[in-house]
């Protein structure tokens, strides 16, 4: 269990704020995301909490798989 993303980009209009962002957090690790204002922490937490989708990539969450390529649809409970 844990958080891996795997190339994970994210466009508003022609803007891109992801550029292949990849990361393995194993479970119980802590991560630290550190950058200047713009750098696209608050963009990266939105595709983590998938409050947002990504444009391509894929992310891995407590055993749930999201593959950005195609369309993320809700589990129902």
């Amino acid at each position: 269990m844990g958080i891996q993303a795997n190339k994970l980009n994210k466009f508003y209009g022609e803007t891109q704020v992801l550029h292949d962002v990849s990361f393995h957090c194993g479970k119980g690790e802590t991560l630290v995301l550190l950058g200047p204002s713009g750098a696209g922490k608050s963009s990266l937490l939105r595709l983590l909490n998938l409050l947002e989708t990504a444009d391509s990539g894929a992310l891995s969450i407590a055993n749930n798989s999201y593959d950005f390529s195609k369309q993320v649809t809700e589990n129902k409970v």
